[in-house]
């Protein structure tokens, strides 16, 4: 099991849980290991954000970089569970704009899935 992150699927939506985002280094690496997956085809995604209290550029980093790979995909992320801090931090940097915020890992899968129906 990756300390860094978990990656689950739910009707064919990728949950990708993560612990942390504030090495870059990790960072990197959990987007390595992702890649084989988007280039697959699995580019439709749910970052839980639970566990994160706080991010720095290197978090906001990330996101932006999974958001680029998905979106040449034609794929898009949800972000979920975003502290109210993380969500100041997106706001400030007017990133919320950018990226769609959810209450809940499940809000954002249903979102995926009415999107497919509409």
């Amino acid at each position: 099991m990756n300390m860094m992150y978990s990656l689950t699927e739910h009707n064919s939506v990728q949950i990708l849980s993560l612990n942390s985002l504030r090495d870059e280094w990790q960072n990197r690496q959990i987007l390595k290991e992702l890649q084989p997956k988007i280039d697959s085809g699995a580019s439709t995604f749910v970052v839980d954000l639970a566990k994160l209290n706080l991010m720095n550029s290197s978090g906001l980093n990330f996101l932006l970089s999974l958001f680029s790979k998905t979106k040449k995909q034609g794929g898009e992320i949800i972000l979920a569970n975003a502290s109210r801090r993380v969500t100041q931090i997106l706001e400030m940097t007017k990133l919320s704009s950018v990226f769609t915020l959810r209450p809940s890992v499940e809000n954002a899968v249903d979102c995926f899935a009415m999107e497919l129906v509409a």
